[in-house]
């Protein structure tokens, strides 16, 4: 018998003020709820959020893509990355601490991460930003945890060739 995911255990949890929250906010809140990526607790101004394992939903995309600084991309390449580590969609419009996505000059490495080919435990859940923290970052960010290196496949696509790919 299945587990259901309300009752799964929490990756992590965050705890987010109520009146901090713009409506959007509270929408996406709402929306990944129904959609079991995250179990929410209310108490007074505060909301508490689990965040889920969320790796077999149909909301996670099959491809996803780690941009890096590209002084780490040969370290990247060889062995991969453990921990956790930042992905997103193909949509590529948050940037990660310390990268510029616009910057000529410094052409990000990104690196694609395919979920259904890992075959180590992993969890994928919603990066915690994206209620209050960025905006429309819900569902294009996630951060995935391993407990050893996870293959990553290195592209030399551009920013743009990667956006246009999306589906």
């Amino acid at each position: 018998m299945s587990q259901e995911k309300s009752e799964c255990p929490a990756v992590f949890s965050r705890t987010y003020k109520a009146n901090e929250m713009t409506e959007i906010s509270l929408d996406d809140l709402s929306h990944a709820e129904a959609n079991n990526l995250i179990r929410v607790t209310r108490f007074g101004n505060n909301i508490n959020v689990d965040f889920l394992d969320i790796k077999h939903s149909e909301l996670v995309p099959n491809s996803l893509f780690h941009v890096r600084h590209p002084r780490d991309s040969e370290t990247i390449r060889q062995s991969g990355l453990g921990g956790q580590f930042y992905v997103q969609t193909s949509d590529l419009t948050v940037e990660p601490d310390g990268i510029s996505l616009y910057d000529n000059d410094t052409k990000p490495s990104i690196f694609i991460f395919r979920p259904a080919s890992l075959s180590q435990p992993f969890t994928i859940t919603l990066d915690p930003e994206c209620f209050g923290g960025i905006p429309d970052e819900y569902l294009k960010a996630f951060i995935v945890k391993t407990s050893s290196p996870a293959p990553l496949q290195f592209t030399e696509a551009s920013v743009e060739e990667i956006r246009r790919q999306r589906k």
